[in-house]
């Protein structure tokens, strides 16, 4: 009966610890909302909102963006995935009601640029044995932030 409390108090310790860590280690979120409106009526005309997960050390980790029409239906919805690069991240990108979907990977040596319309795919390679540095998407804010002083 012993040996069992002090197997049960032992997991609980360890649980407690295992937990305390994953909470400190977390990634730290934020949001923020952007409005586009017609530059003659003032009219809205969408919403971009934007779910933004930062790494321990601050970086981006991951991105949600969802873009929303006026009448408060999905237009679109675009996930940016920092962890392999924070200047060409993944990216997932799909517009609701017209069977476009665009994106990127890292697969052996290249990233792969991918569209898929309608009946249609296509994809390109760029090679990453290259010195040439590319930027993808929201990883050109990355890139700002990064050479800002420079700038």
């Amino acid at each position: 009966m012993r040996n069992l409390k002090s197997n049960a108090l032992f997991s609980f310790i360890f649980f407690v610890c295992a937990f305390s860590l994953a909470l400190s280690v977390q990634a730290h979120d934020f949001s923020f909302t952007g409005k586009a409106s017609d530059i003659e009526t003032g009219e809205l005309l969408y919403t971009e909102q934007h779910y933004i997960s930062l790494d321990a050390e601050g970086g981006y980790f991951r991105s949600l963006v969802r873009y929303v029409a006026a009448d408060g239906s999905l237009i679109a919805r675009k996930s940016l995935d920092f962890e392999t690069s924070q200047t060409a991240p993944i990216l997932d990108f799909e517009y609701q009601n017209y069977g476009l979907q665009y994106g990127s990977e890292y697969r052996e040596g290249m990233f792969v640029l991918k569209t898929d319309a309608a009946e249609s795919r296509k994809e390109s390679m760029i090679d990453l044995e290259g010195d040439e540095p590319f930027v993808v998407d929201g990883g050109f804010d990355r890139l700002l932030v990064k050479h800002w002083d420079s700038l």
